[in-house]
């Protein structure tokens, strides 16, 4: 009975062995188990914070292309309207440099011509009346004879011919000369101004948009 008894105790006692041994295998693999997991939770939860800084940063990003491509918009907007105004604005300085080229020329040829008629023409006066005594009191005081009533063209009435202020004509011409050729520089520096300018803006809508189409591009690409 006792040898029964110490047979039962040593079944017992490797069955506690071996059951012991059981939990501590499965207690170890569980550990591994567990600090595997835990590994991946950690390298999830690192991937998480990852994702959220990319995130935000796209978005920070995304917003700060959103405004380049405002003031882009708005930089476009003024350039056109500027461009517009300057090009109305030479348009117009052309065209009075234009018109006043040719009232200018106009004048000169006036001029040309009263100055040219002026050193052959006869005196002209409107008061006194022709062949009034006042009249006949201003003819040439050594005429001898009779004074004929009846003017007649070319006929000098009295005095000398008048020819007009031909030495101040010089100054005149040469005024309206130095006047012709200041329009005509206007004219032509106006010109090259606003084909520099348009040719200005046209480089600035190219690159423009260029620009505006890379970035709706990297926009389209963060989302």
């Amino acid at each position: 009975m006792i040898d029964g008894m110490i047979t039962r105790l040593l079944e017992e006692a490797n069955a506690d062995a071996d059951h012991e041994g059981f939990c501590d295998t499965e207690m170890g693999k569980s550990k591994i188990t567990r600090n595997k997991l835990q590994e991946d939770i950690d390298s999830l939860a690192a991937a998480v914070d990852e994702g959220k800084a990319t995130i935000a940063q796209l978005a920070e990003s995304i917003t700060t292309s959103d405004q380049e491509l405002a003031e882009l918009e708005k930089a476009i907007s003024e350039a056109t309207e500027m461009r517009s105004a300057e090009k109305a604005t030479n348009a117009v300085t052309v065209k009075d440099a234009k018109q006043a080229q040719a009232a200018v020329q106009a004048a000169t040829a006036v001029l040309n011509e009263y100055y040219s008629k002026a050193l052959t023409s006869t005196a002209l006066l409107q008061t006194p009346t022709m062949g009034s005594d006042e009249w006949d009191s201003l003819a040439n005081p050594a005429f001898k004879g009779t004074i004929d009533k009846g003017h007649k063209e070319g006929m000098q009435t009295f005095g000398e011919t008048y020819s007009g202020n031909q030495e101040g004509a010089a100054g005149v011409m040469a005024l309206l000369e130095v006047v012709l050729s200041d329009f005509a520089t206007l004219e032509a520096d106006t010109l090259s101004s606003e084909a520099s300018a348009q040719k200005g803006f046209e480089d600035f809508m190219t690159e423009s948009k260029k620009t505006k189409a890379m970035k709706n591009r990297q926009v389209n690409e963060r989302c």
